[in-house]
C-alpha cells in the first residue's frame, strides 16, 4: 500500500504542484498580467506553506517537497505578475504625462 501512496503522491506533485510552470512561461513571453489575481495566487502559495508542518509530521516527505516546490513556483508567479502589473501602470502613467505636456 505504501507503494501506491508514494506513486499517487508523485503523480499529484507532478500534476498539481508543478501546474504554475506553463503560466510562468506564458507570462514571461507575454510580458503582461493584467487579468491575473495576485491575491488568489498568493493564497495558494501561503496555503502550501501552512500545510507543510502537517505533511512533515505525517511523514509524507514526497508531498512535503511537492508543497515546497509548489509554494516556490507560486511565489515566482506572484512576483512575476506583480512586476508586470506594476510595469504596466508605470508605462500608462508615463503615457498620460506625455499627453499633458
Amino acid at each position: 500500500m505504501d507503494f501506491l501512496f508514494d506513486a499517487g503522491a508523485v503523480i499529484y506533485v507532478l500534476i498539481v504542484e508543478l501546474a504554475p510552470l506553463p503560466q510562468i512561461w506564458k507570462l514571461r513571453l507575454m510580458k503582461q498580467s493584467d487579468q491575473m489575481s495576485l491575491l488568489f495566487t498568493s493564497q495558494l502559495a501561503v496555503g502550501r506553506l501552512l500545510a507543510l508542518p502537517y505533511v512533515f509530521e505525517k511523514g509524507a516527505a514526497i508531498l512535503a517537497w511537492g508543497f515546497v516546490a509548489g509554494a516556490i513556483l507560486r511565489f515566482i508567479l506572484v512576483g512575476q505578475a506583480y512586476y508586470y502589473q506594476r510595469r504596466a501602470r508605470m508605462m500608462q502613467r508615463f503615457r498620460d504625462e506625455e499627453i499633458t505636456i
